[in-house]
């Protein structure tokens, strides 16, 4: 029975731990180890944590349990990278990325294995190699408490950066399910070990937000496929308006440093029109939504740490194995996403970047 590593991250998530830890408790079929990561809590989380050294796992299913307790707030994507990597040193098969406010459905894990363990896919773009298979999967992520209403059915990237939750607030019976994702959201995520002995880990740059889709968009430059676990099921106790003028700030940065990473210059050069009006537009809506300087504050973070990026741009474009025309179909021209709207993107924004997408994909 292969054994996975389940990697929590915790902030002040006392009152989310007991529902995650008996749905991890309930788990089918498989066994785990779990690291518990707390980034200077001020509530009574660790306290609850160092409560419940089993937390309640019965020894057939728990293979171990460590809490690392940081003095300060590392950010979600560091502190993932130390659960991680406790995992790997483990020897764990698997590491499982969970939020500490998702409840996980019985079979949920068993059901994440299989869509792994699943017979491997045909993919012509994956160079020096004849097939890939599913490395990296999620579960079907729906709104806790309301059942059939959808979080994430993965990770939809659209080509300015932004990514946003495919199916995000509609029912179920309503979304077109796609096996295949661009990316895999974080708040519930596995990946095969062997992942991050090419694509590294997450990058502790990101902070928080998007890393997930960068990890993601580096595995599948490598060749890995992301698929969803379409019999996997999970609940987000989720809410978008906690602090979400601060979320703007790390969206915008965690953006544009995702595409300065990741794209070849082609399409650096392609898009920087897009990318002009775009940003203009972006500077107006903050100014409007009086955020502005959160917006500046993204941009003097770029140009602080431009010489990291690039560092990081030239080791990751150096290994690279597919190039951005093999993974272009999986950006999109649209973005729809919880942040934005209003008359002006619905009708001029949204549809001008639509129709450049459709211009310049052609010769990426």
């Amino acid at each position: 029975m292969p054994k996975i590593g389940v990697v929590c991250v915790t902030y002040n998530s006392e009152e989310y731990l007991s529902d995650l830890l008996t749905s991890l408790r309930e788990q089918e079929g498989v066994k785990l180890e779990l690291f518990f990561v707390d980034n200077d809590s001020k509530d009574k989380t660790v306290e609850f944590l160092n409560a419940h050294p089993s937390f309640g796992l019965s020894q057939d299913l728990r293979q171990g349990v460590r809490l690392v307790c940081n003095n300060k707030n590392l950010g979600f994507s560091k502190a993932s990278n130390i659960g991680a990597k406790a995992a790997l040193e483990a020897a764990c098969d698997y590491v499982l990325f969970v939020n500490p406010d998702m409840v996980l459905a019985k079979d949920c894990l068993k059901q994440m294995l299989n869509c792994l363990g699943k017979k491997i896919i045909a993919n012509d773009a994956c160079k020096g190699a004849k097939f890939c298979a599913p490395s990296i999967c999620q579960p079907k992520i729906y709104v806790h408490g309301k059942e059939n209403r959808i979080n994430t059915f993965g990770t939809s990237i659209q080509y300015l950066g932004m990514g946003y939750s495919a199916g995000g607030g509609i029912q179920n019976s309503k979304f077109k399910i796609q096996n295949e994702i661009p990316a895999a959201s974080g708040a519930c995520m596995l990946v095969k070990a062997e992942v991050f002995a090419k694509v590294g880990f997450f990058d502790d740059k990101f902070f928080m937000y998007c890393e997930d889709q960068d990890f993601s968009w580096r595995a599948r430059m490598q060749g890995y496929e992301i698929c969803l676990a379409e019999k996997a099921r999970a609940w987000h106790k989720y809410d978008f308006q906690r602090a979400k003028r601060r979320k703007f700030y790390y969206l915008e940065r965690n953006r544009l440093q995702f595409v300065l990473k990741n794209y070849q210059v082609k399409s650096l050069i392609l898009l920087f029109p897009a990318f002009l009006v775009f940003e203009l537009g972006m500077i107006f809506y903050s100014i409007f939504g009086l955020w502005v300087h959160y917006k500046l504050w993204s941009y003097i973070w770029l140009f602080l740490h431009i010489v990291t990026i690039l560092k990081n741009r030239f080791k990751i474009q150096g290994k690279r194995n597919l190039t951005d025309r093999d993974l272009k179909k999986y950006l999109t021209g649209s973005v729809r996403s919880q942040g934005l709207g209003g008359f002006l993107w619905k009708y001029v924004g949204d549809p001008v970047l639509r129709w450049y997408w459709r211009l310049v994909r052609k010769i990426i």
